[in-house]
């Protein structure tokens, strides 16, 4: 019986592996002794966690002896905050009272349905499917960083500033307080990039050009605009096959407003809750997660 398994805390384990990689020696220890430290909370019978324990122990003191060694070697897995992301950005673009209580009421949302389920296991398979037909060998951030969001950005920036060319899965960003996660990045030269953002739709919606609009937006700002080769879309054909078009030239032109939305949407998320009348946008593009709140409240939504 893994009666354990609670007390294994992977996402320390996974940031200290990284901050390990990237010679941030002093993090990877503190990050390993943590989860030394919960592991040791374990009094059952199973010696599995008594073996983890030796094995992490074992990486404590190999990280230790560089740190004395390389004293002067500086941190470069970072924490970093922000205030707004490419999905609360999509919702306010929905509606700006759904941007505010995603942020401030989470626990008023209701449960995604199974059907809603359903359709984002289709698309998480369907990106999954495209990523390995395409880019074998690329590094899913993620995966190796497990939930340490915060620290997405600067470990991109290292695995991007250290390899001449690279292909990356959520490779994530933060330009203008505004942080963004990209499905896949592509390096293929000196500042030369190309971009993909997996859909499973088969068509254009206005929801996907808001979402491809304020990633590319970022990426321009955090590269440049002659660093950004291409900026993909890649929409499912009949065949279940991956439909790539580049939307470079497009995205130009829808992101005009775009400095003006984004402090409104920040000064939105500062203030009180505010007040919008509840109708067809309430279902479109995607149905609110907050219905039943602002019916239940009474609220004019």
């Amino acid at each position: 019986m893994n009666d354990y398994i609670k007390f294994i805390d992977s996402n320390s384990i996974k940031l200290a592996k990284i901050a390990f990689e990237m010679k941030d020696y002093n993090f990877s220890v503190l990050n390993y002794q943590k989860a030394v430290k919960k592991l040791k909370q374990y009094k059952g019978i199973n010696k599995y966690p008594l073996r983890l324990i030796g094995l992490l122990e074992v990486k404590i003191d190999e990280a230790k002896e560089l740190k004395r060694n390389h004293p002067q070697t500086k941190s470069n897995l970072k924490y970093q905050d922000w205030n707004l992301s490419k999905s609360s950005f999509v919702k306010g673009k929905q509606c700006i009272k759904y941007l505010y209580l995603d942020k401030h009421k989470k626990k008023e949302r209701t449960p995604h349905s199974r059907k809603t389920l359903a359709l984002f296991k289709k698309g998480h398979q369907f990106e999954d499917l495209f990523r390995e037909q395409n880019f074998e060998d690329g590094i899913n951030i993620k995966e190796n960083l497990g939930f340490n969001f915060s620290y997405f950005p600067s470990y991109t920036d290292f695995l991007l500033s250290t390899n001449e060319t690279i292909t990356l899965f959520e490779a994530t960003f933060i330009e203008s307080d505004v942080f963004v996660m990209c499905d896949v990045v592509d390096k293929i030269g000196e500042n030369l990039y190309n971009f993909y953002e997996i859909k499973s739709h088969i068509y254009m919606q206005d929801v996907i050009w808001n979402d491809l609009a304020i990633q590319y937006f970022i990426c321009k700002q955090k590269f440049g605009e002659k660093a950004i080769n291409t900026f993909n879309v890649v929409l499912r054909d009949e065949n279940n096959e991956g439909n790539v078009i580049d939307v470079k030239d497009e995205l130009e032109g829808r992101i005009g407003n775009m400095n003006s939305l984004i402090q409104n949407f920040k000064k939105i998320l500062k203030s009180e809750e505010p007040k919008v009348e509840m109708g067809e946008h309430c279902l479109s593009p995607y149905k609110c997660d907050f219905m039943a709140y602002c019916q239940k409240s009474k609220t004019i939504f």
